[in-house]
């Protein structure tokens, strides 16, 4: 089929660049989320690639990742922190702009707010 030959000749166009790029924003999110995304999964990858070709830098990726994090992680929003949320055109943009009260905000993660936890419980049972 014609659309089959079109669609293998763009996937070739795809430079290892490009593939080491999306490799590392997915990296980065799933050490931010623990999970287990892979560029494998073409979706993945197309959504990444569409935001290299809208101009958007490494740091965008991060600052999205880490913005939504901060505002999903522990709660019932977390399920959305995958690529397909995070980096789809209609929302990418407004992550990357939204604002943290005018403070800057620092992203933790579950392990993070496991060390939280258990010093304040310590500092709690403390004796004397």
């Amino acid at each position: 089929k014609i659309t089959d030959v079109k669609h293998k000749r763009e996937k070739e166009k795809i430079t290892d660049e490009e593939k080491q790029f999306a490799e590392k924003v997915i990296t980065y999110l799933n050490e931010k989320t623990g999970s287990t995304f892979t560029i494998k999964n073409n979706s993945n990858l197309e959504l990444i690639l569409a935001r290299i070709k809208d101009g958007y830098s490494f740091s965008d990726f991060k600052i999205v990742i880490d913005t939504k994090c901060d505002d999903w992680l522990t709660s019932d929003w977390e399920k959305y922190l995958r690529p397909i949320t995070l980096f789809n055109k209609t929302k990418f943009e407004t992550y990357l702009n939204t604002k943290t009260n005018g403070s800057t905000k620092t992203t933790t993660n579950k392990f993070d707010n496991l060390l939280k936890a258990v010093s304040e419980a310590n500092r709690d049972f403390r004796i004397g």
